[in-house]
């Protein structure tokens, strides 16, 4: 399936500014998923997973000390350098949203943490519908997403990225529509170093 402009610019960012964009997530570093992290360990403490869009390899750290057979995809050739750099141990591989070409049930659980709000939402339920299908029954799964009160997308000037912005019951919707049992469903609010505060939404999945 060939990408949008929008999707290109993004992945193009990406692909320039791999290093630069993955120095302020060292895995050495404490994450503000960790909490997240744990959550989904509760909930899925062993088996097989993969990471949909691996960025950095901070996560996958995470997730691979946890003892999970763990597999890693990003559809950035850069940020996928770093990644196994950071975690010379770790299963990666090149794949993008439309493509999980893996055999049907492959997986006990996902994570997607701050990936599918680089996809457009006109193609979001086909994405979410492809990783649906390589899951197990009883699968858990993980994402984080933007919440914006009054925009539904934006552009980042300073980097040409893409962002496309949920409200929590939209997403609701979409996930119920592709068959998704919610688990939990949460706002989270983060202020960064700049003083800047983003908006996150969380959802625990799971697949029935």
């Amino acid at each position: 399936m060939l990408f949008t402009k929008r999707e290109e610019k993004t992945i193009r960012y990406y692909n320039k500014h791999a290093r630069e964009w993955a120095e302020e997530r060292n895995p050495k570093h404490k994450s503000f998923w960790d909490g997240d992290v744990k959550r989904f360990n509760e909930l899925i403490s062993k088996g097989k997973i993969i990471e949909i869009g691996s960025g950095s390899g901070r996560e996958a750290n995470r997730l691979i000390a946890l003892g999970y057979d763990y597999l890693g995809t990003d559809v950035s050739k850069g940020l996928l350098r770093v990644a196994k750099e950071n975690n010379p141990n770790g299963k990666f591989l090149l794949k993008n949203d439309y493509d999980l070409d893996f055999l049907p049930e492959s997986f006990d659980g996902f994570w997607s943490s701050a990936t599918l709000l680089h996809v457009p939402k006109s193609r979001i339920r086909r994405v979410l519908k492809n990783i649906k299908r390589i899951l197990k029954h009883g699968a858990i799964g993980f994402i984080s997403l933007k919440e914006n009160k009054s925009e539904s997308e934006s552009i980042e000037e300073k980097t040409g990225r893409y962002f496309f912005y949920y409200k929590i019951d939209e997403f609701k919707a979409i996930l119920k529509n592709v068959d998704f049992e919610i688990i939990e469903a949460n706002q989270k609010k983060q202020t960064k170093e700049n003083d800047d505060v983003v908006y996150w939404l969380t959802f625990f999945v799971k697949k029935t």
